[in-house]
């Protein structure tokens, strides 16, 4: 395969898949910290999404800010018919 054709292939790869396939003891490490997030008492959902949307845009990831942006606005949308109720 020419390195023009692996790095077209690259593009259209998941950044995570990537991450998970070149670094695993690294990835082991990120998802122990995206857990601990998780577990933080006092932020609502909307909150750790945003959370996740600085941590991608800091990665330059548009994909994973788009995903979780995607993510934020359910939570507010979810969150907003529950209060109507």
């Amino acid at each position: 395969m020419s390195k023009l054709s692996q790095e077209i292939q690259g593009a259209n790869q998941n950044p995570y898949e990537i991450f998970q396939k070149e670094h695993p003891e690294v990835v082991a490490r990120f998802n122990d910290l995206i857990e601990a997030r998780r577990a933080l008492k006092g932020l609502d959902a909307k909150a750790k999404q945003l959370i996740n949307i600085a941590i991608q845009s800091a990665n330059r990831n548009p994909r994973g800010v788009q995903m979780h942006a995607m993510m934020a606005k359910q939570r507010v949308q979810l969150v907003t018919k529950l209060s109507v109720k």
